[in-house]
């Protein structure tokens, strides 16, 4: 094992758990996100975590956004021009079918 490797990988994820870096909107640190997630999963049955990738958001290009299940339009399906379809307001690419289906 790589110990060194190993300490600086879990000290930074330690200062990504900060509400700063991990929660796009800055509320939340790691922690009290997964106490959310799984309040909202067992009362709502469902939650949308969005991965957020962008190197403008801060030191770790990386954060998190909980969006409530309530904001999807359940009722859009539709096949769009750019190859990509949308289930139940939900968008899909043909990769994530390929990925889904092999």
């Amino acid at each position: 094992m790589d110990e060194v490797a190993n300490r600086i990988i879990e000290e930074e994820f330690w200062k990504w758990g900060d509400r700063k870096w991990c929660d796009i909107a800055g509320k939340m640190t790691f922690r009290q996100m997964q106490n959310v997630l799984i309040e909202t999963v067992a009362r709502d049955g469902e939650v949308l975590i969005k991965l957020v990738r962008n190197r403008k958001i801060n030191d770790h290009n990386f954060s998190l956004q909980v969006i409530p299940a309530d904001y999807l339009d359940h009722q859009q399906n539709e096949e769009l021009s750019n190859g990509n379809y949308i289930r139940m307001g939900i968008e899909f690419n043909p990769l994530v079918n390929l990925l889904l289906t092999t």
